[in-house]
């Protein structure tokens, strides 16, 4: 009978991880389902949404933005959506899209500040996109409504101007 259990008990050990992730696709809290995309109006640009059923988009990331001409798209993985930073997450990607978008890639001047949240965010892309989501939750707290997100209607705030955030924001 013990080994039984230990079998048992293996494989249940190897069915931990998917079993964990059937249960954040079943219970997502946001009611969206992975296959969704959705365009939205974010200081008066039009960002294309897509949430996806992979581990990971871009370059091993959560999220990716992808600025083209007049346009930018959002892609982010199911499992981005259902962490409780969701909002951190969508603001980097809004600011990447608002860095594309009304700053042509300038990153507003960054060069390697962010580097104080993490060595990722030395590249000026990066540092400026992550100052402009902590400018964004400290102005609009957890919405995610502006951000452009269908599945939660939360409230309304005004997005932080991205010509405000500058390296004097990183902190």
């Amino acid at each position: 009978m013990k080994n039984n259990q230990a079998i048992t008990i293996s494989a249940l050990r190897g069915l931990a991880p998917a079993l964990l992730t059937f249960n954040l696709f079943a219970c997502n809290a946001n009611n969206n389902s992975a296959s969704d995309s959705w365009t939205a109006r974010v200081r008066g640009h039009t960002i294309q949404y897509e949430i996806r059923a992979t581990p990971t988009v871009g370059d091993n990331g959560l999220a990716l933005a992808e600025g083209f001409g007049s346009n930018c798209k959002i892609t982010m993985t199911a499992t981005a959506t259902n962490r409780q930073d969701v909002a951190a997450i969508l603001a980097h990607e809004v600011g990447h899209c608002l860095d594309h978008l009304e700053l042509g890639w300038s990153h507003n001047g960054f060069k390697d500040e962010g580097k104080v949240y993490a060595p990722f965010f030395a590249n000026p892309a990066e540092g400026y996109a992550e100052t402009y989501a902590r400018v964004y939750i400290e102005t609009c707290g957890q919405l995610l409504q502006p951000l452009g997100w269908k599945f939660r209607h939360d409230g309304d705030c005004s997005l932080p101007d991205p010509k405000t955030v500058t390296v004097a924001n990183v902190r």
